[in-house]
């Protein structure tokens, strides 16, 4: 499986330290952060009800015009539609199942999700005026990475796309919902590929890298030259990676103020990057 590389390993007893490739790759992290795109609010989407805390995805449905989302952690926690504007367009309707990541398949035309745990990926029937009618599991007993694995669909490849707390990456065709190789491997954290004579870092070392990310998904924008993103909650920005290099091509630096969560709670949808306040129960959009 192509994974996600926070270094290369090549040859352990040659001349730089391990100290000094990890203050390099500390000095490039930060240098990131100059000159770099602020981003602005734009819009809110309030969610109802008072149970859940926690989302995952904002879902755009290009033939309804609405926004999608859901709490994740409960099969009864509020399911969410939006118009153009932010605007609640229900208030009672609920999952129906324990999901955690959301997405719109511009093959099947289906409002998908993958559920907690093993227990499979599914679609929300949507009547004509974009209302959910009905859920339907499509695929029982479905191994992703990890119980909160976030999935997240490329179009471009009809492909399912899930990362573990390591950020390996694992993908599966999204008809057939079986596994198949990645394209893609990132060096995460990392504008340039390190030297062949670098020394491998240590577990420790490797972690710290990853604790500084949300590590429950990383985001297809098909944006060019960053195709791929990942939130960095340390420095509060958002990084773009290129599809093709697996390195970062630029950063979107966030407000220094907002609150930003390991695990779940970031999205992109219809250009806008999504970002969710527990305290308030609501995602933030940002431009």
């Amino acid at each position: 499986m192509f994974g996600i590389i926070v270094t290369v390993s090549f040859t352990k007893n040659l001349y730089p330290m391990k100290k000094l490739l990890v203050t390099l790759l500390l000095l490039t992290t930060v240098q990131l952060c100059n000159a770099q795109q602020v981003l602005k609010q734009v819009m809110t989407l309030k969610m109802p009800g008072e149970l859940g805390s926690r989302s995952a995805a904002v879902v755009w449905h290009p033939t309804q015009k609405k926004y999608y989302t859901a709490f994740c952690g409960n099969e009864t926690f509020p399911f969410a539609i939006f118009d153009s504007k932010g605007v609640l367009l229900n208030k009672a309707a609920t999952t129906n199942y324990d999901i955690r990541g959301m997405w719109y398949n511009t093959k099947s035309k289906n409002l998908e999700f993958n559920c907690f745990d093993s227990v499979g990926i599914g679609h929300y029937e949507l009547d004509k005026a974009g209302f959910k009618v009905s859920e339907v599991l499509d695929k029982e007993r479905f191994d992703q990475p990890t119980p909160h694995s976030v999935g997240v669909f490329i179009p471009k490849d009809n492909q399912l796309m899930f990362i573990n707390n390591d950020f390996d990456v694992s993908t599966f065709d999204a008809t057939t919902y079986e596994a198949v190789p990645s394209k893609y491997g990132f060096l995460i954290g990392q504008k340039k590929a390190l030297a062949k004579d670098a020394v491998m870092l240590s577990d420790e070392e490797r972690y710290a890298l990853y604790d500084a990310r949300n590590n429950t998904q990383i985001l297809y924008t098909g944006l060019p030259n960053g195709e791929f993103a990942v939130l960095n909650i340390e420095l509060k920005v958002i990084e773009l990676y290129n599809a093709k290099t697996g390195l970062i091509s630029k950063t979107l630096k966030l407000p220094s103020t907002i609150t930003l969560e390991t695990g779940f709670c970031f999205s992109y949808a219809n250009g806008i990057w999504w970002i969710f306040s527990i305290g308030n129960r609501q995602w933030v959009g940002y431009k």
